[in-house]
């Protein structure tokens, strides 16, 4: 018998409250510190209710990370839509996932602090389950790049590329900013990544007459 609207409704409900205690308990105490019979009381959920619902804690947080990153794809999308030039679209990508990642630091302190040290069965699952999005992701990137390059304001060089460089500068960045105990912004960080990715490193006094006199253009 197909579940009526309203049970639907219901189910969905349950799940997300499983979901947003789940969360918190993770952020508060860490995941493998965590049990199913934490998360069942403080759901207000028997253990076996829970179990309905979720047959491991692996897939409640893996359940998590894909709304979470279906959330933040979604952002991107649209920011990145409403950006008119390729370095605009490199700044509301840079701004939306480090302002994302900002948002919602001790969530994701979990996969680097927790599962960064090795291999487990959560990771395996994120990379079947949350594949799709990511090549969507990537995908979206990488026509970034292509429209800068078509436009001549990037250089002629591999778009896909060039999208995995800029998405592993920023990565890198969020990692080693998650990890660390500081509580600088993140999103300050932003204006960095863009400049190195577009400019490099080197300073003025270091690059040809020729190039300065492009670079003040």
């Amino acid at each position: 018998m197909v579940p009526s609207k309203r049970k639907a409704r219901e189910l969905a409900q349950r799940k997300l409250e499983i979901l947003t205690v789940a969360e918190r308990l993770f952020a508060r105490k860490g995941f493998f510190k965590t049990s199913m019979a934490e998360i069942a009381q403080e759901a207000e959920f028997s253990v076996g209710s829970l179990y309905q619902f979720f047959p491991s804690k692996d897939a409640v947080y893996v359940a998590l990370m894909e709304d979470k990153f279906a959330e933040y794809f979604a952002l991107v999308q649209r920011e990145v839509a409403a950006a008119k030039t390729a370095p605009d679209q490199l700044d509301a990508l840079v701004a939306t996932k480090f302002g994302f990642f900002e948002k919602h630091r001790n969530f994701f302190r979990i996969y680097v602090t927790e599962w960064g040290v090795g291999e487990c069965s959560v990771k395996g699952a994120l990379g079947e389950r949350i594949s799709g999005l990511r090549a969507e992701y990537l995908a979206l990137l990488t026509r970034t790049m292509a429209a800068g390059i078509r436009r001549r304001v990037f250089k002629k060089l591999d778009a896909q590329g060039m999208a995995h460089l800029f998405d592993g500068m920023m990565n890198a960045i969020i990692h080693q900013w998650i990890a660390s105990a500081g509580e600088e912004s993140l999103v300050a960080k932003g204006p960095t990544v863009r400049d190195v990715f577009l400019h490099g490193v080197r300073g003025m006094d270091e690059l040809p007459a020729r190039a300065i006199v492009r670079a003040k253009r």
